[in-house]
């Protein structure tokens, strides 16, 4: 297959994904609540390696998410056993970083008109 022809497909398969957002709908961020499904990324809350549960985010709060989970402490983010202890604090953490993100987006905003 030559590149051209991989680009063709690619583009396709970019283009199918797309549309299936639209179709589909992801509903909308939980922060700022932006409901464009082109902008709409699942988060892991607790890490890929650990856990299937995500969160629907705008891109923007994805990278805040993501760049806070690179905080994590080393090895946090690759597959754990799964200790009570550990889950704990990842839930922990997870849910502490959620309120973060959250409360920094809605401070000083007017809620009354």
């Amino acid at each position: 297959m030559g590149t051209r022809t991989k680009d063709v497909y690619a583009s396709l398969i970019s283009e199918q994904k797309c549309l299936d957002k639209f179709r589909i709908g992801s509903g909308c961020c939980i922060i700022c609540f932006n409901p464009n499904p082109l902008v709409l990324e699942e988060h892991h809350l607790f890490g890929a390696a650990n856990s299937d549960v995500t969160i629907t985010v705008c891109a923007n709060h994805h990278v805040l998410f993501s760049r806070m989970q690179g905080r994590w402490p080393a090895g946090w983010l690759r597959k754990t056993p799964d200790h009570p202890v550990f889950i704990q604090a990842l839930l922990d953490t997870a849910v502490q970083d959620l309120l973060k993100v959250h409360s920094d987006y809605w401070n000083g905003r007017d809620f009354i008109s």
